[in-house]
């Protein structure tokens, strides 16, 4: 819970970091999917905006602005800038895209190691990459670069199960 403990830290006696860090979140959500909307329907700008603000605001009613889900924001966020990354990889050559696969990796780990509750989307996610064209060698790196990623965070888990005094 990196970013209750950050807001903590900035200010002890409020919660304004902690909003300043919800609102990031959620500015930062509305930016990706905008992206991502983009890479699937480019030229449709106005509804990769409306997709981003929807993403951001629904489900409203399930507690969405509720101190105590910071951290499912930062993962998701995290899970979808991965996904970003990870079609960058796919589509770019050169530095970029050894930067795209690398940051792809980390954010994938980081959203994983947060809130596990899209491991599942986490199994089919590279499949998208059929969608930008055939499989080759890029998409094998892809999607065992994204395999090895959700495994290390998988086997973390495991062996921090299986500690002394964890039940």
């Amino acid at each position: 819970m990196f970013f209750f403990t950050a807001s903590y830290l900035l200010d002890r006696d409020s919660y304004q970091f902690y909003n300043i860090f919800m609102l990031l979140f959620f500015f930062g959500k509305i930016v990706v999917t905008y992206w991502l909307v983009l890479q699937f329907l480019p030229g449709k700008k106005v509804l990769a905006f409306v997709t981003g603000v929807l993403f951001m605001l629904y489900p409203a009613d399930t507690g969405v602005f509720a101190l105590r889900v910071i951290h499912v924001h930062s993962a998701i966020l995290a899970y979808l800038l991965a996904v970003y990354l990870l079609i960058q990889f796919y589509k770019q050559r050169g530095w970029k895209s050894v930067l795209a696969i690398l940051g792809s990796g980390l954010l994938v780990i980081f959203s994983l190691g947060q809130y596990q509750i899209a491991l599942a989307a986490a199994v089919v996610t590279p499949f998208i990459l059929l969608y930008f064209g055939r499989p080759n060698r890029r998409f094998l790196i892809a999607t065992g670069a994204w395999y090895a990623s959700a495994a290390i965070i998988l086997l973390y888990e495991v062996w921090a199960a299986k500690q002394p005094g964890i039940e």
